[in-house]
């Protein structure tokens, strides 16, 4: 697995959902998803819906998971991230593969996942999605809107190269 922060497949759908990071201060990884957990459900409840977080790192509406996260710890620095999905084509959920005990356990990814749009029984678009999730975030952080610093820029600059290489994106 690639992904420094483990846990499973992750679907990530262009048009249909949010991909987020957050990184916090922390010496409980389960306390950070805890406190993420509440910005993501503050963020549904903002489109109109009830969302529960559901240890360890889900958020679901009405049994349904709308949110996974995945994270890392390092001392007293996490990373989570994850996915908020507003309109995630669901029939992209049949190319995700779990181990069989996982899926004797919890059901397949087809019949456990839904999107923000289908539980609302209307479009969410992309922008309505971000402001909601972004208002969520803020109710439990102390957000400050402002500009990328010039370190950030350069971060941002190499690791577009990075996730753009296909020599990097097809190496196993």
């Amino acid at each position: 697995m690639r992904r420094f922060t483990g846990g499973g497949p992750a679907l990530h759908d262009e048009f249909g959902e949010i991909t987020w990071t957050v990184l916090m201060h922390s010496k409980n990884m389960l306390d950070a998803y805890q406190i993420i957990g509440e910005g993501l459900t503050r963020a549904l409840k903002e489109l109109g819906l009830e969302g529960e977080f559901t240890p360890i790192n889900d958020v679901v509406v009405k049994g349904k998971k709308i949110v996974g996260m995945a994270g890392a710890q390092k001392g007293d620095s996490v990373v989570v991230h994850g996915t908020f999905m507003f309109a995630t084509d669901l029939s992209l959920m049949s190319v995700i593969k779990v181990p069989k005990p996982k899926e004797r356990e919890r059901g397949t990814p087809s019949s456990r996942v839904s999107n923000i749009s289908l539980l609302l029984g209307r479009d969410v678009n992309k922008d309505e999605a971000q402001r909601a999730l972004l208002r969520g975030f803020s109710s439990v952080f102390d957000l400050t809107p402002g500009e990328l610093t010039p370190l950030e820029t350069e971060l941002s600059r190499q690791l577009t190269y990075k996730y753009t290489n296909d020599r990097w994106t097809f190496v196993r």
